[in-house]
């Protein structure tokens, strides 16, 4: 559906932005980020959209609310307090 989106608003006369409301963990559980945190239901389900049709997109704006209770001191590392 991006794609079709995406090649249709390519031959408009006008230049018409792209753009998605993306859950701020859709593009966890992936590489690097497997085991990032917060894990939610809706982790990793932008990854293959992204790597499919990602290049359509003129803007991606990240629903950073939806990430669910979490706090800067769950990444803390003990070792770098200091």
């Amino acid at each position: 559906m991006i794609q079709d989106f995406g090649q249709a608003l390519e031959g408009h006369s006008r230049k018409i932005l792209l753009s998605a409301a993306t859950f701020s963990v859709g593009a966890y559980f992936n590489g690097d980020y497997v085991n990032a945190k917060p894990p939610t239901g809706n982790s990793g389900m932008w990854v293959n959209p992204l790597k499919e049709a990602g290049h359509y997109f003129d803007m991606l704006n990240l629903m950073t609310y939806d990430a669910g209770k979490y706090t800067f001191t769950d990444t803390v590392n003990e070792d770098n307090h200091g």
